[in-house]
Parts: C-alpha cells; sequence; structure tokens
C-alpha cells in the first residue's frame, strides 16, 4: 500500500493581488458572504501578504487572507 501524500504547505498558494474580486468567509451562510474588491495588501515581514483591506458596499474592511476566496475570473 502507498503511503499517502501530504501537500499542505509543500508548494506556495495562490497569491491575492489588488482590484482582485473576492467572497468574504464570515460566521453566516455561505449565500450570506460579502463580496468584495482587494484596494490594499498588507505584507508581513516576510514579504507574504496575509491581510487585505477590501472595498465592499457597505464600506472598507480589513480582512485576513485566509477568510478571503477570490473569485474566478473569465
Amino acid at each position: 500500500m502507498a503511503p499517502q501524500l501530504r501537500r499542505k504547505w509543500t508548494e506556495p498558494g495562490q497569491n491575492l493581488s489588488v482590484g482582485e474580486l473576492v467572497l468574504v468567509k464570515e460566521a453566516t451562510h455561505p449565500l450570506q458572504w460579502r463580496i468584495g474588491r482587494i484596494r490594499e495588501l498588507h505584507p508581513g515581514s516576510d514579504g507574504t501578504s496575509r491581510v487585505a483591506t477590501l472595498e465592499t458596499t457597505s464600506g472598507p474592511l480589513t480582512r485576513p487572507a485566509v477568510k478571503l476566496c477570490p473569485l474566478p475570473m473569465s
């Protein structure tokens, strides 16, 4: 039996970019999550952006990158 492969954190994930449209994960039903556009990224000491400032219909929000779901652009 082959060992299970662990892929988590072995390669960098998708980076967020300014102007990208995202869903904001919240403690509500996913159909009620807000949509926002990234206006500013706040990089850490290692240069990786882990916090973003968004523009939403209800005003600006600052949220961690792990709580943001980028929407596909086609």
